[in-house]
């Protein structure tokens, strides 16, 4: 598969990961734990991000990494405020201007500039 390909599949599982996030607020039950939400390189995204060994290489990949684990810090935290019965808070925390948004708005810009970059 190529890089475009997989960066279009990353961008799919990330868009995926938030629809699950969203899914437990509204639940307020996940099958997904908070330990393990919080991992970077437990997400469909994740494991191509650590083990394609060609896509360390690329120009924006230390920003990618960064912002897609702060993404994960931050979501960890909603689905916590979620599985607490704090539905209005990690609603909050999802909201555009929220760090959990900006984070997610700046991965996904990252990876659009490779896709235009290569």
């Amino acid at each position: 598969m190529n890089l475009e390909n997989n960066i279009h599949n990353a961008i799919f599982a990330h868009g995926k990961w938030k629809a699950r996030l969203q899914q437990a607020i509204n639940d307020g039950k996940s099958d997904i734990d908070v330990p393990t939400a919080e991992k970077k390189d437990a997400c469909e995204f994740g494991k191509w991000l650590y083990q394609d060994t060609e896509v360390k290489k690329l120009p924006h990949y230390d920003d990618v990494e960064s912002l897609h684990a702060e993404f994960h810090l931050h979501a960890a935290k909603i689905l916590k405020l979620a599985l607490d019965g704090e539905k209005g808070r990690a609603e909050k925390g999802m909201e555009f201007g929220s760090n959990y948004a900006t984070s997610s708005t700046q991965l996904m810009n990252k990876l659009g500039q490779w896709i235009m970059k290569k």
